[in-house]
């Protein structure tokens, strides 16, 4: 998987591609998207800048920060923090990445993850168990696991709490513990066979806790406020240089990555254009101003099939039409009427 988000990136910068991250949970209108291709170039190019236009720009870099959707910070935070394994659309099967193994008992509540030994967070401190359980409980900021054991937001540098969409399918998670300096253990409050899940979305983005709480000198002040959501420390194949709202986010190679060296040197999401995945995102990527970019406008998703860009085409889900109803009460009998019970 590694290699494959390098060469799509290569790609991307000597082909351009009309793509977006496989990776967003969010609501949509149910409009055509484009995501990545898995075009494979036979002979990749080091070296060169890629320009992605995104959808909308993220809140910010901080995991607990961003929604984490594909549409909003997941490419920008997979590309600073990487993932503990990732999901291959191809086989419909979880990779290990800075995981070597992730096991469970028999009734899928206790989840055993053993770590890659030698990662290392850009900054040079050690990705170790007790720097994912740092990351990863910082989801759980707000839960009422974490309330009954009387942590507070404070001590997770998670004030006020997690608002993201992690804090739904973490508070699953009742309890997070060090095992070991390269095994992590999971217990769940119900069985959970797809907990892998979790380890690939925006919860197993891990920050580097020294950069974290150096950079958030208050740990009871909002993370919103906090410098590392703007210059994170992660342990991804990039680095960030500069974060400049409404306009970019550029980033470079990171040289200490430990799945090896990203191709591109520079990444830079384009924020400016705004305009949702149209028909000036379009424009842009026609003119070459950025060479990779996420459509969601159909029109414009079309136009581009229609002029040769490659890319892959998916549909988001239409969480926006489900909130049509909110607020009608309905009450069931016996498990009817279904199958809204």
């Amino acid at each position: 998987m590694s290699r494959r988000f390098r060469t799509w990136l290569c790609v991307g910068a000597i082909a351009g591609l009309v793509l977006a991250s496989c990776g967003d949970d969010g609501g949509g209108d149910g409009g055509g998207a484009t995501s990545p291709t898995t075009t494979v170039a036979e002979t990749p190019k080091v070296g060169g800048t890629l320009s992605f236009g995104t959808y909308s720009e993220t809140a910010g870099l901080d995991p607990i920060v961003s929604s984490g959707n594909g549409v909003t910070g997941y490419n920008e935070m997979a590309a600073v923090y990487d993932t503990l394994v990732r999901y291959n659309p191809q086989t419909g099967a979880y990779e290990n990445n800075f995981a070597t193994s992730v096991t469970s008992n028999a009734d899928l509540t206790v989840w055993t993850v053993k770590l890659k030994d030698g990662v290392k967070f850009s900054d040079g401190t050690p990705y170790d168990a007790a720097a994912v359980k740092f990351g990863m409980d910082r989801h759980r900021s707000g839960t009422p696991s974490m309330t009954a054991a009387g942590e507070t937001c404070a001590q997770l540098y998670a004030c006020p709490r997690n608002t993201t969409s992690s804090a739904a399918y973490m508070a699953l998670v009742s309890k997070i513990k060090v095992v070991d300096p390269l095994t992590v253990e999971f217990t769940l409050s119900q069985p959970w066979s797809s907990f892998q899940y979790a380890l690939s979305a925006e919860a197993a983005m891990i920050p580097s806790p020294t950069a974290l709480k150096a950079a958030c000198t208050d740990p009871a002040a909002p993370v919103t406020n906090c410098s590392f959501n703007l210059k994170p420390v992660g342990a991804g194949p990039f680095v960030v240089d500069k974060f400049e709202p409404k306009n970019t986010i550029a980033m470079s190679r990171n040289a200490t990555y430990a799945n090896g060296p990203a191709y591109l040197d520079k990444l830079v999401f384009v924020n400016s254009i705004n305009d949702g995945g149209g028909s000036r995102t379009l424009d842009a990527l026609k003119t070459g101003t950025i060479q990779a970019a996420f459509l969601r406008d159909p029109l414009p998703v079309k136009q581009a099939k229609d002029a040769g860009f490659t890319g892959f085409s998916t549909f988001e889900q239409a969480g926006g039409t489900l909130l049509v109803n909110v607020g009608v009460k309905v009450t069931c009998k016996a498990g009817e009427p279904a199958p809204t019970c």
